[in-house]
């Protein structure tokens, strides 16, 4: 924690940050956070890509202004294979690592954050299940901002079309649903991923699959043309990212 305060005073300092992402694990278990810069975006520390998180555990994110880029939660991580490098069941980086700094393997449930650089522009942030859905996770402006949450913090795995489903077996347990698939993933089919002859903004429509994500979701982006489902907010807001939990 001290190490924290000063990286963050030392980022005041430079005049440096944006504003900071307050991460909290509400499940009743460990997830492993991480966060990937976008290109040109200014940077988040390695450090600071990637953790561990316990139940009921916080930590402090300073963002850069001017950051913008993508966080969400690893599950069921441990080290595997002969250099034990780390490896996750839902949202692995592919890096083998506690940190990351590269996008997730999908089904993963994505926030994207966009930190303006500017008084004079506004933050922007959505929660996306394009990619499908592994951790419920809302995005909470502060109290006082009059600007939206975005969240999904229903149990989309235990609703997921058997289709969608990602499972994992519990050791004699019968198979966990650990994450559910977007339809693209699962179905690799043109129709569901706007490809080939549905390409194109008058041909990329949303399937019975955007539905269901929408109908538990109804703030999250579940569809490549969703624009409903991105927010603003005053630059150099601070957020709280909260893991399993509502406002």
């Amino acid at each position: 924690m001290k190490l924290m305060k000063l990286i963050i005073f030392m980022l005041l300092l430079q005049g440096a940050v944006g504003a900071t992402l307050e991460i909290e694990n509400s499940c009743n278990y460990n997830i492993w956070p991480a966060i990937s810069n976008n290109p040109s975006s200014p940077l988040v520390p390695k450090d600071l890509t990637g953790f561990l998180l316990p139940p009921n555990a916080s930590k402090t994110i300073p963002i850069p202004s001017g950051w913008s880029g993508r966080l969400w939660a690893r599950t069921l991580c441990a080290p595997a294979g002969r250099f034990h490098r780390l490896n996750c069941t839902t949202g692995d980086c592919n890096t083998g690592a506690l940190q990351c700094g590269s996008l997730p393997h999908p089904p993963i449930t994505l926030i994207d954050i966009n930190s303006a650089s500017s008084a004079a522009l506004n933050d922007s942030y959505e929660l996306t299940l394009v990619a499908g859905f592994n951790v419920p996770v809302s995005v909470i402006p502060p109290r006082d901002s009059g600007c939206r949450v975005a969240s999904c913090t229903a149990d989309v795995n235990a609703a997921c079309p058997p289709e969608l489903r990602l499972v994992a077996n519990e050791g004699g347990g019968g198979d966990q649903v650990i994450a559910c698939m977007s339809a693209c993933q699962a179905l690799n089919d043109d129709v569901e991923c706007c490809s080939g002859e549905y390409r194109g903004v008058d041909k990329c429509k949303p399937t019975k699959y955007n539905d269901f994500f929408k109908g538990l979701c109804p703030s999250a982006m579940t569809h490549f043309l969703d624009n409903c489902s991105t927010f603003g907010c005053a630059s150099g807001s601070d957020y709280v990212i909260r893991f399993c939990g509502g406002v």
